[in-house]
């Protein structure tokens, strides 16, 4: 790529994503930033709309981006030549950037370089940043804001500071992670500094020492909250107001607020930037400056009407209409009072009401829709959608839930009202300033709520508008958010006096449940009443239904003419695909998220070339099938789901989402409802299900000295989601040997990149550990050895094993002896890393959380428990495989023990893919 070229950047907020947008400026190309996790239809409808010239992506969203030039970040590949960066105009493109569209669509604007400099340089100034700054890259790189957080930081030489997800759990945990990493400028949506003005004012955290400038932006900053932060934190701190649509470059006015007289409602927007300036006609405020936009991209871009020529002004000058009233006070400062049109602000999201209307308009039984911006009376702003359906009307919910699909989280309303007929004036047109009312959506019949529930339902009826909202009301079933979620957790932490998690409010989503989480002892787990295995709902979900019983068809003997494999584009998945169509002549049904069948075989072609698998032999033989594990019916449609019935002859159940920080109600629908519906499948002609399990779900070391080849029974250690939705998925298939159904579990171990590519699995717990604890210099001691199996040999044995095994028989594949994690620390020293082993416990304290990996990884210690000197059991016992030895015996199938060559093959692998650094002085 190179001058005049846009590149798309779709990855994850982290280095590698800033890293990847300098890397496009330095080429001459323009960048444009895509959420990676945007609803499919909205991204194929951006890339569409600037039509990139290549996407930089990462292996885990490549998926999305199937059939269009991709470069996958995270895949091998040959390094290249450093070019030169070509010389460029100040014309140039430098980004395009995507916010809500007028016309129903998202509209591209381009920011050329001359923009962005003339930003930069007036922007550094006017905040007066310094080189020995710390700054928080908070928002996400498809907002405008980011540029700011970026080459603001970068060009004053100050130092960047990416946010990670873990830092938003709470207010108090914001403000230490903030301590812990010295930041000295904050940079937030006004929103979120609503509710840390809000925590200040309470008490519930101090702001750190450190922090002396806060910038606020993305709407309009509301006066008692400013009036709280005046209150509390004075003129210490430098507290900006910041002003700008997107077509000016981010900000084009800033005011300093803690310069300003303290008059009680008073908040300006300011004054412009330097290399800007700005002129009031008609009440509308007009930006004109270096800092414009091009303008907006594509055919079927928006009217340019907005980029106007200003006669009124020497030399006629080029403005930008913003669409905002403003006046000018007597100090000279901007005052913004409105808008002239139906734009809302939320979140920091500029929304377009037709853009939302154009997404419930293309709904099913939609006939109209109006949808406005509201301010309830706690200053918490909104959407609602007024919506006249056909019969049977939908629900509020399922509207809410359709519109998840095409739209960013911040634009689906909040509330949704039905109605006979929308008002209208008297000129036809409907009459939005009587649908801006404010009007509670009832919920139901109002039940008692006594003590801390009613504390609760208070504070999330107050935040989302709502009447009538009973203990058992789901929050997010009623339209909650992410950032109402945060609200609300700081709300309650206050009434409170203690901290709130918003994460408890995602596993605890009802006021009764909150309400049981937060009336535990203090010093309970912050996790306890998901993390126990005998809590009700994984207790509950262990149950299979009493009619999933073998079917009266006679079940299929010999070799399966077709075989159902889920799971297929993970990471032993590539393998188990390649073994089965080497070891039976059937088809192979895959099951893929995707939208198309083209797309889904697609992705088990990326899976395959990711593990540097072959394209097999009988490729041909496989079927891709578009679904979706945690959806009913897997995703696939009741349909196709009993023709699979009626004609496949086996099943390997190898899907799960795997992760160590999630809850089990998160978890519910993918790995033990899926088992549940296959198990259901598979009955109808008592087909064999061969489901993948991990040896996680076995008990420690301190309750069972040996892990035996067997199925388990809820105990202590089943403490994290993953872990109790694999043993409520177990438990199932228990119950459907017990009733005579032809099953096998298939547990699996640390599973290990094949031993001749020497692939990593970056998501694998253990190499995230040595990933945080490498460039740190330190390791934590975990436990003492586990055993090791290469992918390519784990595909194999259970394979091998589905095929000949007697029903109901549990095989742990753990066939070798373990290494010894010692010896693994000792080959990571040899290969060239000065590491050094300290106790877990110590470890945990001294972990650098900069990075994401080393925050999630830390993250994951600190959920097991609330005392921060406790440890978390990780030891198995002796893990026996006499089932697995004794099916294999003759196969010539045989599982590689972990050795020092194989060990520095691995991180080969590591450092080529930038898992890790290269070592200093490594002797490889």
């Amino acid at each position: 790529v190179g001058p005049g070229a846009v590149v798309a950047v779709a990855l994850p907020r982290g280095i590698d994503a800033v890293t990847a947008i300098l890397a496009v400026l330095l080429s001459g190309a323009a960048y444009c930033p895509l959420d990676p996790d945007a609803p499919e239809a909205r991204t194929q409808a951006l890339l569409d709309s600037s039509r990139p010239a290549l996407i930089l992506t990462d292996v885990a969203h490549a998926p999305r981006y199937a059939g269009r030039p991709a470069l996958l970040l995270d895949a091998p590949g040959d390094d290249a030549e450093a070019p030169v960066a070509p010389a460029g105009a100040a014309d140039d493109l430098a980004y395009l950037i995507h916010t809500s569209g007028s016309t129903g669509r998202p509209k591209g604007v381009e920011i050329s370089h001359g923009a962005l400099a003339t930003f930069v340089s007036g922007g550094a100034h006017r905040y007066g940043l310094r080189r020995e700054d710390r700054v928080l890259q908070f928002a996400p790189l498809h907002f405008d804001a980011s540029v700011e957080e970026v080459f603001l930081t970068l060009c004053t030489g100050a130092t960047l500071v990416v946010r990670t997800p873990e830092m938003t759990e709470s207010l108090p945990q914001f403000l230490r992670a903030v301590d812990r990493l010295r930041i000295s400028v904050l940079d937030l949506p006004t929103a979120y500094w609503h509710e840390l003005s809000y925590a200040l004012s309470t008490g519930t955290a101090p702001l750190p020492g450190g922090v002396r400038t806060v910038i606020i932006g993305g709407e309009a900053a509301l006066p008692e909250r400013v009036d709280r932060w005046r209150n509390t934190v004075g003129t210490s701190v430098q507290l900006f107001n910041t002003y700008g649509p997107t077509e000016a470059t981010v900000v084009a006015t800033v005011a300093a607020l803690h310069e300003t007289p303290a008059e009680p409602g008073d908040v300006p927007i300011g004054l412009p930037l330097p290399g800007m300036r700005a002129a009031v006609v008609g009440g509308e405020l007009h930006l004109i400056g270096d800092a414009l936009a091009l303008g907006y991209r594509g055919a079927d871009a928006p009217d340019d009407a907005r980029f106007t020529l200003l006669p009124q002004l020497p030399g006629s000058p080029r403005a930008f209409r913003t669409g905002d009233l403003v006046r000018i006070g007597d100090d000279g400062q901007l005052r913004f009072l409105g808008r002239a049109d139906d734009e809302f602000k939320i979140s920091g999201h500029r929304v377009h009401p037709s853009e939302v209307e154009a997404a419930l308009l293309a709904l099913p039984r939609v006939r109209e829709a109006a949808v406005v911006g509201q301010v309830l009376p706690d200053g918490t702003r909104r959407l609602a959608a007024h919506v006249v359906a056909e019969e049977p009307r939908p629900t509020a919910g399922e509207v809410r839930e359709e519109l998840r699909k095409v739209l960013p989280a911040a634009m689906v309303p909040s509330a949704v009202e039905f109605t006979e007929r929308l008002p209208r004036t008297s000129t036809g047109k409907i009459d939005r300033k009587s649908l801006g009312t404010v009007v509670a959506e009832q919920t139901g019949p109002a039940e008692e709520a006594g003590g801390l529930e009613s504390v609760i339902t208070r504070i999330w009826s107050r935040i989302l508008g709502v009447e009538g909202m009973t203990p058992q009301d789901d929050f997010f079933d009623l339209g909650a958010q992410s950032l109402q979620a945060i609200q609300v957790a700081n709300r309650l932490g206050a009434e409170l006096q203690r901290e709130v998690r918003v994460a408890w409010l995602f596993e605890h989503p009802t006021a009764a449940d909150l309400a049981h989480r937060l009336e535990q002892r203090e010093d309970a787990p912050a996790g306890a009443s998901v993390q126990s295995a005998q809590s009700a709902a994984v207790v509950a979900d262990a149950v299979l239904d009493d009619d999933i019983r073998p079917g009266a068809a006679p079940r299929t003997n010999g070799a399966p003419r077709q075989v159902l494999l889920t799971g297929a584009t993970g990471f032993v998945g590539p393998h188990l695909l390649s073994e089965l169509l080497r070891a039976t002549d059937a088809e192979i049904v895959c099951p893929v998220r995707a939208a198309t069948p083209a797309e889904a075989a697609d992705r088990i072609r990326q899976a395959l070339a990711a593990q540097e698998i072959p394209l097999p032999a009988g490729a041909e033989r496989i079927t891709a099938v578009p679904a979706d594990l945690s959806r009913p019916d897997l995703g696939m449609g009741a349909d196709r789901l009993a023709e699979l019935a009626e004609t496949c002859d086996a099943v390997v159940h190898n899907a799960a989402t795997v992760s160590i920080m999630r809850d089990y109600g998160s978890l519910r629908a993918a790995n033990t409802d899926s088992t549940r519906l296959l198990l259901r499948m598979a009955s109808v002609r008592s087909i064999p299900v061969h489901l993948v399990s991990t040896l996680s779900v076995a008990p420690p070391r301190s309750e069972s000295p040996e892990v035996p080849e067997a199925f388990f029974p809820a105990h202590p250690g089943l403490i994290s989601g993953y872990q109790q939705s694999k043993w409520a998925s177990e438990r199932l298939l228990e119950q459907a040997a017990e009733r005579g159904l032809p099953v096998t579990l298939h547990r699996l171990g640390r599973v290990t990149g094949a031993a001749d590519t020497g692939q990593v699995n970056r998501r694998d717990f253990l190499w995230s550990v040595l990933a945080s604890g490498i460039p740190a210099g330190i390791v934590p001691e975990l436990f003492d050895a586990e055993v090791w199996t290469p992918a390519d040999y784990v595909a194999r044995a259970v394979v091998r094993l589905s095929l000949t095994a007697a029903p109901g028989t549990v095989f742990n594949h753990a066939p070798v002896a373990p290494v010894r994690l010692a010896d693994v620390y000792d080959w990571v020293q040899e290969y060239g890393y000065d590491v050094k082993q300290i106790p877990l416990l110590q470890w945990r304290r001294e972990l650098p959380r900069s990075a994401d990996v080393a925050a999630t990884t830390g993250a994951f210690f600190d959920s097991f428990t609330a005392d921060e000197d406790a440890e978390p059991e990780l030891g198995l016992g002796r893990v026996r495989a006499d089932n697995v030895l004794r099916g294999l015996e003759g196969t010539g199938i045989s599982c590689r023990e972990a050795d020092r060559t194989l060990v520095f093959r691995y991180l080969d692998h590591c450092v080529k893919n930038g898992i890790l650094p290269a070592p200093g002085g490594a002797n490889v």
